[in-house]
């Protein structure tokens, strides 16, 4: 076995020559040693990585389990009130030349269309509510 994958890598430099020289062959062996360890090293580290991932989520779906549906709750907010901190200081610095209030209906510009990527096709138009009647 090892003959033939040392022949495989070897043939392609020696095309044409006919013959294969000590150099050569002593190259495509430590080609291939390099590259099966190589493989070994990348197998052995999405294992790992696997292994680490699958405990991260575990311990995020333990925590989630124990918390109320109140902090939860608290919890989607203050994320959504940084998100808007964070968007706002991007399109501010992107921006420098808008005023506060251009900054914040940039921001509520980019949530409508957000929104209505997130909803398309799931509601159909029911008309509008009359607040008057």
């Amino acid at each position: 076995m090892q003959e033939a994958l040392t022949a495989r890598m070897v043939a392609p430099m020696t095309a044409g020559s006919g013959s294969v020289t000590l150099k050569d062959r002593t190259a495509a062996i430590r080609t291939m040693r390099h590259r099966r360890l190589t493989i070994l090293f990348s197998m052995f580290m999405n294992e790992r990585a696997t292994s680490l991932q699958r405990s991260i989520f575990l311990g995020k779906i333990l925590r989630a389990r124990v918390t109320s549906p109140a902090e939860k709750l608290a919890d989607a907010a203050a994320l959504f009130d940084s998100t808007l901190v964070l968007m706002r200081d991007a399109i501010a610095t992107d921006n420098p030349t808008l005023t506060p209030d251009q900054v914040r209906a940039e921001v509520l510009r980019r949530l409508r269309i957000a929104r209505r990527l997130d909803e398309a096709g799931i509601y159909e138009a029911a008309g509008t509510i009359d607040d008057e009647s």
